[in-house]
Parts: C-alpha cells; sequence; structure tokens
C-alpha cells in the first residue's frame, strides 16, 4: 500500500524523523546510552517510562475522544512511513505508546526517535485544536 504523505499528514512543517536502519550486528542500547539519547532529544524522564531498558511507555491525555483518535491515526501513518510501529493502547481519555524493537530485543535509536515524534505530534495536535 502506497501512502500519500501530503494527505495523511497535517503538520508538513514536522517531517517524519530520521531513522537509522538495523543489520545483523545491531544491538539494544544501554541503560547510558539511552540515558544520553533523552537528554540529547530531550525527552522527558517524567513523561516517558523506560521498563527494564526494553521498552520506553507514555501516556497522553487528548482533550477529548476525536483528537485521541486523531494522534492515533497520525502517528499510525507515520510509524508506517518509518517503518518503525508502536503498540498502542487507546481509550475514550487516553493513549498509552510503547516504543521498543524486536530485532534487538530492548531499546534501538529509532524506538527514542519516534518517542520525540510522537511528542511533537501530540503537542502540534493540541495546539491546532486549541486555535
Amino acid at each position: 500500500m502506497s501512502l500519500d504523505t501530503n494527505f495523511y499528514s497535517p503538520f508538513p512543517e514536522l517531517p517524519l524523523p530520521q531513522l537509522k536502519s538495523y543489520s545483523k550486528s545491531s544491538k539494544a542500547l544501554s541503560v547510558k546510552e539511552v540515558g544520553d539519547l533523552f537528554s540529547e532529544l530531550e525527552l522527558s524522564s517524567h513523561a516517558w517510562r523506560v521498563v527494564d531498558n526494553l521498552e520506553i511507555i507514555r501516556s497522553y491525555r487528548p482533550s477529548d475522544y476525536l483528537s485521541g483518535l486523531a494522534f492515533v491515526q497520525y502517528l499510525a501513518v507515520a510509524a508506517e512511513l518509518c517503518d518503525h510501529h508502536p503498540d498502542i493502547r487507546f481509550t475514550y481519555s487516553l493513549v498509552e505508546i510503547r516504543w521498543h524493537t524486536h530485532f534487538v530485543k530492548g531499546l534501538h535509536f529509532n524506538d527514542l526517535v519516534m518517542a520525540k515524534y510522537s511528542d511533537q505530534l501530540f503537542a502540534a495536535l493540541n495546539e491546532r485544536s486549541s486555535t
């Protein structure tokens, strides 16, 4: 399936993240590397939880049901275009995102980059809905 990024993305000013490719020698990030990337990407350690250095999880609270659904839809399209997919749990007032990389059995650079993109997308959607 070919996706038209202009159709699916309401924010052309928010480019898709540049991810790294995997190889047979790719390994999960160490605890220190995860911490360094959190700092470099300015990810909130209060918002994102690192679980056993295997995955990162964040819960978002959209202003209403349709805002949450829009966030899930746009993030799902970005994930498909980047070929890096999160686990998503969506309820009326909560969206939970889990990033991890099965290939390396832990966290990879791409997980943290996509977490940053998730934050940026959620902020952009909230900004748009408040104007």
